[in-house]
Order: structure tokens, then sequence, then C-alpha cells
């Protein structure tokens, strides 16, 4: 299948990809709807920033590609997805396939219009925050914060900005255009998907 646009997947990642993709359920009507093309929708909007109503009429209509997005969103099947690929992407480094320490940060996007929560970032400094790490997941919180006035590379710092540059490719995510936060949750997800997928199979 040729690619229509850079957003597409390729043969060989829609190979990687497909066995993860949840069975028609047993007992329902025969699905017609071709995957491929509702994950190509979802990237493509990813990609594009573009809304569900203007994807072009080569994909499964909006309201399909939207069930299915918001399915797969709530189901676990995209943290199934990264889980998946991390674990390969790892293993193939030679690396323990299940990472022993995590790197969190936020970045400050403007939104365009209501959302049902909103934050703010305040450092993740206090001690509330040290002793709910350590009692909910039992993993120590160390905040590394950015030196003022001077530029320097701080150690693990700079991997988070990396990423947040290479998830600034995608449109979707210059601007929280989302009403529910699992809705931008699952987006930021879908660009770790993208990435680990164009890893493992460079398209």
């Amino acid at each position: 299948m040729s690619k229509r646009y850079q957003s597409d997947l390729t043969d060989e990642q829609w190979a990687i990809i497909q066995p993860l993709i949840p069975a028609e359920k047993e007992g329902g009507r025969p699905r017609t709807t071709d995957m491929r093309e509702v994950m190509n929708a979802i990237f493509y909007s990813l990609r594009t920033g573009c809304q569900w109503d203007y994807l072009p009429k080569c994909f499964p209509p909006k309201s399909t590609v939207y069930d299915y997005f918001t399915q797969w969103r709530d189901d676990g099947v995209l943290d199934d997805m990264m889980r998946v690929f991390r674990e390969e992407i790892r293993t193939s480094a030679g690396r323990n396939p299940k990472p022993s320490a995590g790197i969190i940060d936020s970045q400050t996007v403007k939104t365009a219009g209501p959302a049902l929560e909103v934050g703010f970032d305040g450092g993740y400094t206090g001690n509330k925050l040290v002793d709910w790490a350590i009692s909910f997941f039992n993993v120590v919180w160390k905040v590394v914060k950015r030196p003022r006035k001077i530029f320097k590379i701080v150690k693990f710092r700079c991997i988070v900005e990396r990423t947040f540059g290479w998830m600034n490719y995608q449109r979707r995510l210059s601007k929280d255009y989302e009403f529910l936060p699992k809705s931008s949750e699952a987006f930021i997800k879908l660009s770790a998907i993208g990435g680990m997928l164009r890893r493992i199979s460079p398209g």
C-alpha cells in the first residue's frame, strides 16, 4: 500500500502494530472497517492538528475514527502499545525491558477553549509530593531544577527537553484542543507510539 501522507503507516509498521489492535467482539457484527485506515486517520489528526470533522474523505467516517480513538483511550490499548514498543526497543539495545527510573516534567500549553481541568507547574517540590510518591509507588522523588541566568546542560533534564522537541512536530500537541484531559493524554501517548514505531521500523 502506497503512502498518501507522511503520517501514514508503512506496510512494515502496520505489520508491527496490527497484532495490538483488539479483535472484533464475539457475537457482534463482522468488522468491515479497515483498521489500518483508522490508525492512519488518527496519526493524520495528530500530525496535522486536523479536527475530526475535517478528516480527508479517503479515511473512514470521522465518527468511526473517533469511536475507536475513545475506545482505545479508555480500554488501555494505547498503554499496551507503549509497553510493547518500549520493551522491544530496550531489549534490542541490550537493556532491561522494564526501566528502573522515570523522568517527569510538564510543558505549558495554551488551550483553545473550555477544558474540564487545568493545572500548573510549581516545580514539583514539597514534602507532600515526596511522601505521596513513596506511599503510592514506592519510588524516590528527586527534583532536578534548571540553573537560573546561565546555560548549563543538566543531566536528565535534557532528555525531557529533547522529548518535548520531538512532540512539537505533532501539531495536535502545539495547543490543547481537548475538553477531556484523558484525550490530551491519549494524543501524547500516540506521539510516543509513533516515535517508537519509527525507531523499530523507519518509514
